[in-house]
Parts: structure tokens; sequence; C-alpha cells
């Protein structure tokens, strides 16, 4: 499977479709440029050794936004990211699951805002 030449992420209700504007063998880079703002969403493919040699696949999804400079406020970046990190051997099916029931929690209003507002 390989991702679309479009992705839409749905901020407030409003949907924002990025380009994809760069793909290579491990990551793709899909990016909006508005008036004020800009959005890029990097997912990217990685593997790594631990300490004892142990490979590990790692994916991460990765959206930036870029809030332009005006006349009386600097520009400034706020970043959100995914991660899912394991052993190479775990089964594909088994780390869909546990990263979806994540992401799922996540994903809730409550449990966002309540990370957002420093609540542990």
């Amino acid at each position: 499977m390989a991702f679309g030449t479009t992705l839409t992420v749905t901020i407030a209700a409003v949907a924002k479709v990025l380009n994809r504007i760069n793909q290579d063998s491990y990551s793709s880079e899909w990016s909006l440029l508005e008036t004020d703002r800009s959005y890029v969403m990097f997912l990217r493919h990685s593997k790594r050794k631990d300490s004892t040699g142990r490979e590990f696949h790692r994916h991460n999804a990765e959206l930036t936004i870029t809030v332009y400079a005006t006349p009386t406020t600097p520009e400034y970046v706020r970043k959100y990211y995914s991660v899912a990190d394991f052993p190479k051997e775990t089964l594909i099916a088994t780390a869909k699951d546990e990263f979806t029931g994540t992401l799922t929690y996540m994903g809730g209003g409550a449990v966002t805002a309540g990370l957002l507002e420093w609540m542990s």
C-alpha cells in the first residue's frame, strides 16, 4: 500500500488538504501553504538497534504548523507527532492493534485536553 498524493488533516472541523511534495524510499512529505500559515506532514520509517543489537522498526507521523510573522507577532511553529517503535519480530497485526488502541485513547477530547493541560 502507498499513501495517496493528497492527505487530509481535519483541524477544528476544517479539512486541510495537503499535497505530496516529496517521496523517497522510507518517507513522504505533504504540504499546504496558506496566506498566514503552512502545514507540513511527514510519514517516516526507519530501523534502529538497541544496545544489545536487537533490531527495532520505527514509524512516525509528524505535523508541523508554521504561523507566519505579522507586523505585531513573530513567526512560531507547532509540532504534533506520533511514533510506533517495536522489535522487528513483532507481528504487524499486533503492532497495528496496540498502536491503534493508543491512538484511539489519545483521540478522545478529554484525554487530549488533559494531556495538554499538564494532567498526569
